[in-house]
């Protein structure tokens, strides 16, 4: 499976289109949570996740486009420090689709 670090509560309500927007206050907060605790100090690189698709196995997972980043597949977390990384840059020693495979 996919490890996912969420930044935010899985609350969301439905407005008259049908699409689900997230409330105020759906974040997680570092002194109600301990949630975000448990990584504190792991030097771990991520993914955001940009987009999910409507019905996807994604969306059924209750991932949210910006907020969520994947951090590992398959019992193996993505580390590094990512130190000198411009934004928006490959890190190159990470071969997310072989790690998905394995």
């Amino acid at each position: 499976g996919i490890l996912i670090y969420k930044t935010h509560k899985s609350q969301t309500t439905n407005n008259k289109m049908g699409n689900e927007v997230s409330g105020e206050g759906d974040y997680y907060n570092d002194d109600e949570d301990d949630y975000a605790k448990q990584f504190d100090g792991i030097e771990t690189l991520g993914y955001r996740v940009l987009g999910v698709q409507p019905d996807s196995p994604a969306a059924k997972a209750g991932l949210v486009s910006f907020f969520d980043f994947i951090v590992g597949a398959n019992h193996k977390m993505l580390l590094g420090s990512g130190v000198g990384l411009a934004e928006g840059e490959e890190y190159n020693d990470v071969d997310f689709p072989l790690l998905l495979k394995e």
